[in-house]
């Protein structure tokens, strides 16, 4: 279509309606122009219950990721601190051990000068 045979419809559409307007009284016009209003408003919050609800499920999935991320945590910090006690034990024991060598009397028969066994010392 062009532009003029828009504009002619469109013009005489809109003249209709004025003219059935202008007919209506003035109760008519605001109960038809709070319908217009309800109307909007309706569109408006079923738009916004869509909004909420992808929200919500964008919500819920973050909410489960940072569930699963601590808990890994917490298990990460319990792995962490067994593996600390355990390394802290064995080196306890190394230095027992070591300190037990360190401290032992030369074997019966050692042919090693006394300045050589004493260097630690």
């Amino acid at each position: 279509m062009s532009w003029l045979a828009l504009r002619l419809f469109f013009g005489g559409a809109v003249r209709k309606l004025v003219q059935w307007l202008s007919h209506r009284s003035f109760w008519q016009l605001v109960c038809m122009g709070l319908a217009c209003i309800i109307v909007a408003q309706h569109f408006t919050l079923v738009h916004e219950r869509k909004n909420e609800a992808a929200y919500l499920k964008q919500r819920d999935g973050y909410k489960t990721q940072l569930d699963a991320i601590s808990t890994k945590r917490n298990q990460q910090k319990i792995v962490t601190k067994t593996n600390i006690e355990t390394v802290t034990k064995i080196v306890h024991d190394a230095d027992e051990k070591a300190k037990a060598v360190e401290t032992a009397p030369p074997a019966a028969g050692c042919k090693t000068n006394q300045a050589v066994m004493g260097a630690d010392q």
